[in-house]
């Protein structure tokens, strides 16, 4: 008698109930740093954001389905439709600001100054990518309870070659043998194996956290939250490129002046501590003793307590 066979359908899975999270992440670079930034939404409250933000766009004066960035190239029609309604680069940012603090949005950012002039940040992309992925990770953890998923991560097209691998980036191609793949390689490794943290414990793989098998690559043009995770890392960005020019005075920081407003606007929807700490939680730099890095988490503390009335 031939022995039964399996059934070709695996039977349900038991999981716990909860709520599906979804992690929108896109890049920016400056000469000595790059920021990997995004948002953290309910995947259910998704659509009625992206509706809001289309919207947005189109209050703005330009078209629902346009690409509505931190910076916009000259060249670019969706910039000037809002610079011929009036809504110029230091109006609109403003608007930009308070709708996604507004928004319901829980946002990440970290910035990795790159070391040395001949350093090419695009090589540093990973280092934050794995940071915000691991701290989407905690979030489902500690502030939803392990919420059963499934939890997605969408980024925005990762830099490819040549820039990846240019200069510094001998350790992406150390680890990675096609580094155009380099963010779906260590999201899967991520997703599989788990990670480890610099304290010597371990994370254990992302798959048992509910998180999607696969990561969801896309363009800001073609999706509205992936235009949202380029507000929030362009404006970061700005903020940690001036903060790191010389200042007038040993011991201080240039002043930041609008870009602080700007940051201080989005600063209330940061990931935070219980205790209200925003550091090591929805906003972190690498290397953390960096000089640099230093500098960038003393004008970014400064920043939080920023008035807006200047730019609302």
């Amino acid at each position: 008698m031939n022995p039964a066979l399996p059934p070709t359908v695996p039977p349900p899975l038991t999981r716990r109930e909860g709520t599906s999270l979804l992690l929108a992440l896109d890049e920016s670079f400056a000469p000595d740093l790059a920021v990997v930034g995004g948002i953290i939404l309910d995947a259910a409250d998704a659509p009625d954001v992206e509706a809001a933000w289309r919207d947005l766009k189109a209050q703005l004066g330009m078209g629902r389905g346009g690409e509505l960035k931190y910076n916009m190239p000259s060249h670019s029609p969706d910039r000037a439709a809002l610079d011929a309604a009036g809504y110029t680069v230091r109006v609109r940012q403003p608007r930009i600001a308070q709708f996604i603090a507004e928004s319901g949005a829980t946002l990440l950012a970290t910035v990795v100054p790159t070391p040395g002039a001949d350093a090419v940040p695009e090589a540093y992309y990973l280092d934050g990518f794995r940071w915000a992925v691991q701290r989407f990770a905690n979030h489902i953890q500690w502030e939803m309870r392990s919420s059963a998923g499934p939890h997605q991560v969408l980024t925005d097209m990762p830099p490819s070659p040549p820039k990846l691998t240019g200069g510094e980036s001998e350790h992406v191609r150390g680890l990675f043998e096609d580094p155009a793949c380099a963010a779906q390689h260590l999201y899967r490794q991520m997703i599989l194996d788990g990670y480890d943290y610099p304290n010597g414990t371990r994370q254990e793989p992302l798959a048992k956290l509910g998180f999607a098998s696969s990561l969801s690559v896309s363009k800001s043009a073609y999706s509205d939250l992936l235009q949202m995770a380029d507000f929030v890392a362009g404006c970061v960005r700005d903020f940690a490129n001036h903060a790191m020019q010389p200042a007038p005075f040993v011991g201080t920081v240039p002043d930041l002046g609008y870009r602080a407003e700007l940051l201080g606007m989005l600063a209330p929807a940061f990931r935070r501590a219980r205790g209200g700490s925003v550091l090591r939680r929805g906003f972190d730099l690498h290397p953390a003793n960096d000089l640099q890095a230093r500098t960038v988490r003393t004008a970014f503390l400064s920043a939080l307590d920023t008035p807006t009335a200047a730019v609302a």
